[in-house]
């Protein structure tokens, strides 16, 4: 009796058109399968969820990354090949590094001479994404949502901080001059 048993997981039966690859929340990347040698029906999984999710659709790869507190946290991307006619299961990866996406914040600062009144000493604040929280701080003052008000004729510093969920929290100081 001579037993021929399917080929097992050998390196390039299933190959995949990167290896490896780094996301910024919020946006998804794809990959392809390049040689799919049996023609087995193909599945994808994430070893970690929480950081990216995959779905495939023919033979490409969408990475979603997840809402992330640091960046630089992996998940293991694995197509899988089903067994199909002389080849048994085969399986390729991929490693997905995830970082928190970026803020952009530009301010408009109050420019004027003294004038006994109380201004706001940001007047507009623009930032990228839409969504963000946004606080003050006056000098080094405590953040608060508040926009600070200057009067006197002084050159003050206000610090502007944005944050949203899935991205890196950013500040940005600027100079407020009162003549």
């Amino acid at each position: 009796t001579v037993t021929v048993g399917r080929q097992p997981n050998t390196t390039g039966n299933l190959v995949l058109s990167a290896t490896s690859g780094t996301l910024t929340y919020p946006t998804t990347k794809t990959f392809t399968v390049k040689t799919n040698v049996s023609g087995g029906a193909l599945s994808v999984t994430s070893s970690n969820e929480a950081v990216a999710k995959a779905t495939i659709s023919g033979t490409t790869v969408t990475i979603t990354p997840h809402v992330l507190t640091t960046d630089g946290q992996k998940a293991t991307i694995t197509v899988k090949s089903a067994a199909k006619g002389n080849y048994g299961e085969q399986t390729a990866t991929y490693t997905a590094t995830v970082n928190r996406g970026t803020i952009q914040i530009t301010a408009e600062v109050y420019t004027g001479n003294y004038d006994g009144n109380s201004h706001d000493a940001i007047k507009s604040v623009t930032t990228t994404p839409d969504g963000t929280t946004i606080e003050y701080a006056l000098g080094d003052g405590e953040y608060s949502s508040t926009v600070p008000q200057v009067t006197g004729a002084n050159t003050y510093t206000v610090s502007i901080k944005a944050s949203k969920a899935g991205y890196a929290t950013k500040t940005i100081t600027e100079t407020v001059t009162v003549g």
